[in-house]
């Protein structure tokens, strides 16, 4: 195998992708501060709308490379990596903080998408 050599996606992770890239969009539609009452339903608390932007904006890029890496049948693993550490983190800190009492039980619910992505994203990549 030539170090250009990519290997292909295979069907289930190539409709993860195309997945991910719809729920990271549904995503940074949600943060954008355009849209205050459908961020609400999170149960998350709002911030400034300069850090809701950034959020917004970076939670689109990514599904932007989500959605790339499945239209030209192209894996990056980092890009997955980092990705399913970033989809796990989010699921994470909203688990800690609702189980501590400081955002509502029903904030987790906002962030189950994220941890079943992460971990498909994660067995992708031992099983590679």
């Amino acid at each position: 195998m030539s170090i250009d050599h990519v290997p292909s996606l295979e069907r289930w992770m190539k409709a993860t992708l195309y997945i991910s890239f719809v729920l990271n969009t549904l995503g940074a539609i949600t943060f954008a501060p355009l849209f205050p009452g459908l961020f609400a339903l999170t149960g998350l608390p709002a911030a400034h709308p300069l850090y809701m932007w950034m959020i917004s904006l970076w939670i689109f890029a990514f599904g932007i490379g989500y959605l790339w890496m499945a239209l030209t049948n192209r894996p990056d693993r980092i890009f997955i990596a980092v990705g399913a550490f970033g989809k796990f983190s989010f699921f994470a800190l909203i688990a800690f903080f609702s189980l501590s009492g400081s955002l509502p039980m029903a904030a987790i619910s906002s962030g189950l998408g994220d941890l079943a992505l992460s971990l498909i994203f994660a067995y992708w990549l031992l099983k590679k």
